[in-house]
């Protein structure tokens, strides 16, 4: 399952369960792995999301724009004109940026392209991979998908 123009959470969720019931009611086992995004994009890789807004046809000076923006943040802290050492900042694209959910999206939105040997169930800040599990080769292939 993917995530498909015009279908809503609660559509994919009654897919997910109706998958699941489905095997369960033939007696089979569905193994499922709850993929929770909520600090994955801090630490996100700058090259390998420009990379990405590379190949959805962005380019210059946008995509060096982008790469500028996402990579080298230092930050440091001043308090009554003392200040501490620069840091480098672990989130690679500014708190509370309007960019962070859009090149959040973009940098997921492949995911169900990489996963050939189970299903994912994309939300908005998490997602499902699971596989129905009929015979013991399905979980080696679950488990490839997840890596």
């Amino acid at each position: 399952m993917d995530s498909k123009k015009g279908k809503s959470c609660v559509g994919q969720l009654l897919e997910v369960f109706q998958d699941i019931g489905q095997a369960l009611d033939r007696g089979v086992e569905a193994d499922i792995v709850y993929l929770d995004f909520a600090k994955a994009f801090d630490s996100v890789c700058p090259a390998k999301l420009v990379t990405k807004l590379k190949l959805y046809g962005i380019g210059d000076p946008l995509l060096s724009w982008f790469y500028s923006c996402l990579g080298g943040r230092e930050q440091r802290v001043v308090i009554n004109g003392t200040s501490s050492t620069w840091t480098e900042v672990g989130s690679r694209v500014p708190q509370g940026s309007i960019l962070r959910p859009i090149l959040f999206l973009l940098f997921v939105n492949d995911m169900p392209n990489a996963v050939s040997n189970a299903r994912i169930a994309m939300f908005p800040d998490d997602s499902k991979c699971y596989k129905i599990i009929e015979q013991e080769s399905d979980f080696v292939q679950l488990q490839h998908s997840l890596s």
